[in-house]
């Protein structure tokens, strides 16, 4: 059976969705709650244990609003997990968006797409939307 896991988000926890079937996982919302462990610990089970067909895309959508220093550390193991995919001959497309006038969680994107193996577009909500 496919994995599937929504957490719905609150004031200071996102949005957490994994859709396998879809090859999709989304995190929307702020991020800064007070146990990290607790809010992302199933979740990166479940995206640990991803089947992803070999040659089919997997997209990922971060929409952070705010982002903790704790969250900062989960997202580097979620990229650890999305570099061990690509190791396994997985398309992997990651999508970073901002609000265009939030710098800061531009600036965070474009790190993270300098110094990943990861194909990461940093894309302005204003765009989207």
């Amino acid at each position: 059976m496919p994995v599937y896991y929504f957490k719905e988000g609150k004031h200071d926890v996102p949005e957490l969705l994994i859709d396998e079937e879809n090859s999709y996982v989304r995190i929307a919302g702020s991020s800064y709650p007070e146990d990290v462990i607790e809010i992302y610990g199933d979740f990166l089970l479940d995206l640990s244990s991803l089947t992803i067909a070999q040659g089919k895309e997997f997209v990922c959508d971060f929409r952070f609003d705010i982002l903790s220093s704790t969250t900062m550390r989960i997202l580097h193991e979620i990229f650890t997990l999305f570099e061990n995919f690509l190791d396994r001959g997985n398309l992997i497309t990651v999508n970073w968006f901002y609000d265009s006038e939030d710098e800061d969680m531009k600036d965070i994107g474009l790190t993270f797409a300098e110094i990943l193996n990861l194909n990461i577009n940093v894309i302005s909500k204003d765009i989207v939307y």
